[in-house]
């Protein structure tokens, strides 16, 4: 807890960058900004956008765009449709991240795809939790269930998103794709 403490105090506002606008990403989005999150969301859907303007959150007109509108040590947030599309965006997005940064993996991936991608963003010094959520879209917005697995640090640093997003509740795992086994089996 006094990790988490001086962590937060070297920075002023915590801030999400969230991509994926679908039901889940869009509720999770309102569930952040509820808790007083700076959210700085995009999606490729233009409908989604502009939704989400209407909701008074900032958004990025791409992935790149995104990165740059949040201050280091950057927390990513994908809530996108596990497979392919989860690898080609942490692709894209890879380049304009730096040493430190976050990226969470919401989508309820397979924890092999996962594992994967943990090592590979290991090689860049890029913190990578993915969690496997319980509930449905309404769930998302006010009572989110997650179980969450990765770099230890990285949880230390975002466990207080997630005691403010989660009011039943959240666990740590422990190492890469426990979460999504604890998930599966329940």
């Amino acid at each position: 807890m006094l990790i988490q403490i001086l962590i937060r105090s070297i920075f002023d506002t915590v801030q999400i960058g969230l991509v994926g606008l679908g039901e889940m990403g869009f509720n999770l989005t309102l569930n952040l900004q509820r808790n007083k999150y700076v959210v700085v969301a995009y999606d490729v859907n233009p409908a989604a956008i502009k939704s989400i303007q209407e909701k008074g959150i900032k958004t990025a007109t791409s992935l790149k765009n995104l990165a740059e509108n949040l201050q280091s040590k950057r927390i990513i947030w994908l809530m996108i449709p596990e497979g392919e599309l989860v690898d080609q965006t942490i692709q894209e997005l890879q380049p304009y991240l730096s040493v430190g940064d976050i990226i969470i993996d919401g989508g309820n991936s397979f924890y092999k795809d996962s594992m994967r991608r943990y090592k590979e963003m290991e090689a860049f010094q890029i913190d990578f939790l993915d969690y496997g959520t319980s509930g449905g879209t309404d769930d998302v917005r006010n009572e989110i269930r997650a179980m969450i697995h990765g770099n230890r640090f990285a949880f230390n640093y975002c466990e207080q998103l997630f005691k403010d997003i989660c009011e039943n509740g959240y666990q740590y795992c422990g190492k890469i794709g426990s979460g999504y086994s604890a998930k599966d089996s329940q």
